[in-house]
């Protein structure tokens, strides 16, 4: 239905459309998501506190957060008068997907200029198809037949990954233990894994071992 003039604003009358959701791939976007860098711009500005690291991970854990958020009935009700939910969730609009083609963009720069703008940037292009290191290690634990795990403290943004041989899950692990420094920890009969937290070793006086045969 058109109108031919802005209607006044009644509870419950018309959904809300989310017309542009989107959180930059860099340090600590979630504080201030609409904040972006851009050398031609006036306002380029990292968000606050962040170091200005690139970080794919918290865009896509945002995105995450607000898509289930929103997506859960629970949240998101359902209006007494049009009979659908206040947040149409099929009108979602998360900035941004680039039309031009990915990996080309961001990669020729001779054709594109805004190229180097894409490390730290909103776009989702190269991105979606990425997956949490926790899912990764979750998946090759499966595989494997290992049930008893726990990724709940591993972080990290895999954008790919290739086992071409038939091996174990341990040489699986391995280049990614490597690549994003975690370690795997028996406890109580569970496989823990877990980042490293750049805590240095520390040295154990004699009068705190116990003694043994």
């Amino acid at each position: 239905m058109r109108q031919s003039a802005q209607t006044a604003w009644v509870p419950e009358s018309k959904p809300i459309w989310f017309t542009e959701i989107g959180c930059a791939a860099v340090n600590k976007a979630t504080n201030e998501p609409n904040k972006f860098l851009d050398p031609k711009s006036s306002e380029s500005t990292l968000p606050s506190y962040s170091n200005g690291l690139r970080d794919e991970l918290i865009q896509r854990q945002y995105l995450r957060a607000m898509l289930s958020y929103w997506g859960d009935p629970v949240n998101n009700p359902v209006s007494g008068l049009y009979g659908e939910p206040m947040i149409d969730m099929g009108r979602v609009f998360i900035w941004a997907w680039d039309a031009r083609p990915y990996p080309w963009f961001p990669n020729v720069d001779e054709m594109w200029s805004d190229g180097p703008n894409y490390r730290r940037g909103h776009w989702i292009n190269g991105r979606v198809s990425g997956r949490t290191l926790a899912s990764v290690v979750g998946e090759i634990c499966e595989r494997s037949g290992l049930q008893d795990y726990d990724t709940s403290a591993l972080y990290g943004f895999v954008r790919g990954y290739l086992a071409p041989d038939v091996t174990d899950a341990r040489r699986v692990l391995q280049p990614l233990m490597l690549a994003f420094g975690f370690d795997a920890i028996e406890r109580d009969g569970v496989v823990v894994f877990r980042n490293r937290d750049g805590a240095r070793a520390v040295t154990i006086d004699m009068e705190q071992l116990a003694l043994h045969d």
